[in-house]
């Protein structure tokens, strides 16, 4: 009995091993998986969408005719006021239709701002959120890389301090060169340990804007490669008028503007009121039956006084949203060279580092070595060649990560990804 319950012990405690360990191993994530996660989860999106279909709303509230009124008319009542009798009864509907023109334009005003909304709201919050997540998902996998590097460093001073030990004890080597590999070494761990704190919260940045817990495990698929890119500054600036979301949403908010002052000059024509009762006539020896149409001009005999000063306000707010476009066109040409000139600038530094001068570290920490091992270069010579080259990797990886939020501010400076104008 004892056997049987350490054995079931065991089966329990190795089921809960395992599914917790299937529980915290960490989701392999692509670039365009976190996009996509973000895009559905992301509360900001969810809120712009939320904006998006009130205005929609909008534009299914003005399709609606005016509502009916009812009416039911007594005439010639007695003294009493008694309501049976009446010598005359009317019952009946009255249904107001507006200048079919009012309607028009109030429809087509609501349309264009809903149009407006998706594009200068909506979809301008899915292009941050779609550049947000590129750039938390290079800084994730530049973090990884650094602290790879370090992790090599630390391992290879490590190993680098064990043979200094030996050959002090052995006497090849003075204190000195000790007590630098110690040194060294204890820089180096502290180095380890402030990349896996950068890592953690880049990988927590990253969670957060996939709207997952901060603290869940993250493995991506993906890795540094560096891709030489040609673009054209012409294309680059008609791209971002083309597909910027927040200019297409200006446009369409100053035509919902023209809209509305339309509908404020149709204001001037009269509306229409269309009335049908049942009138019962009420005689000494019958009682009588008949249909009545009515039919009523709403005339704006003093609109002509309030609407001017309305189409005044609408002309003036046409003339706002026209100033402001044109500030708007003129920041994005300014984003799009801003961001084409870093883009140069990070893209020369990255040419520099792959064609000479990650190369040079390489080879000097390799010949280092071989000097190091054939007793003709100091320990020390040795540990400031393996220094270099590691922070030259690191100083590489840095640039490189400088090199892509470039691409990143480009691409949202067009509102397209690059590789859609790129050569």
């Amino acid at each position: 009995m004892k056997n049987y319950k350490n054995l079931l012990f065991h089966v329990i405690y190795t089921a809960a091993f395992i599914s917790a360990a299937v529980c915290l191993h960490a989701e392999t994530l692509s670039r365009p998986d976190a996009i996509r996660i973000a895009l559905e989860n992301n509360p900001d999106i969810a809120a712009a969408k939320n904006e998006w279909d009130a205005s929609r709303a909008r534009v299914t509230q003005e399709k609606a005719f005016a509502d009916p009124e009812f009416e039911v008319e007594f005439e010639e009542l007695p003294n009493d006021m008694a309501l049976g009798e009446y010598g005359e009864r009317n019952v009946g509907v009255v249904q107001q239709f507006e200048y079919p023109m009012k309607w028009f334009y109030r429809l087509k005003a609501v349309k264009r701002y809903s149009e407006a909304t998706k594009f200068a709201v909506y979809e301008t919050v899915k292009l941050d959120v779609r550049y947000n997540v590129k750039e938390a998902y290079d800084n994730v996998l530049v973090k990884s890389e650094i602290l790879g590097y370090e992790k090599t460093n630390r391992e290879l001073l490590e190993e680098f301090y064990n043979k200094a030990q030996m050959r002090y004890e052995s006497g090849a080597v003075s204190n000195l060169e000790i007590l630098r590999a110690e040194v060294e070494l204890g820089r180096s761990v502290n180095k380890v340990k402030r990349a896996e704190s950068e890592l953690a919260v880049a990988k927590a940045e990253l969670n957060t804007i996939l709207a997952r817990e901060s603290g869940l495990p993250v493995d991506l698929d993906h890795e540094l490669v560096y891709e030489r890119i040609e673009i054209s500054e012409d294309d680059l600036k008609n791209s971002a008028l083309e597909n910027r979301p927040d200019f297409l949403g200006a446009a369409l908010n100053l035509e919902s503007l023209k809209a509305s002052k339309s509908e404020m000059k149709a204001a001037l024509f009269p509306d229409l009121n269309l009335g049908m009762f049942r009138q019962t006539v009420n005689e000494p020896l019958k009682t009588e039956k008949y249909w009545r149409v009515s039919l009523a001009l709403e005339i704006p005999v003093w609109g002509f006084y309030r609407q001017r000063g309305v189409i005044n306000e609408a002309s003036a707010e046409i003339r706002k949203e026209a100033s402001n476009q044109t500030s708007l066109r003129s920041n994005i040409m300014l984003e799009v060279e801003t961001a084409l000139h870093e883009f140069h600038a990070s893209r020369e530094m990255m040419d520099l580092f792959t064609g000479k001068v990650l190369d040079i570290a390489e080879q000097s920490y390799d010949a280092a070595l071989r000097s190091y091992e054939e007793g003709k270069a100091t320990y020390l010579e040795l540990m400031d060649a393996r220094k270099a080259l590691t922070e030259t990797r690191i100083e590489y990886t840095e640039t490189f990560y400088d090199y892509r939020l470039s691409v990143i501010s480009l691409e949202r400076a067009i509102g397209i990804d690059i590789e859609s104008v790129s050569k």
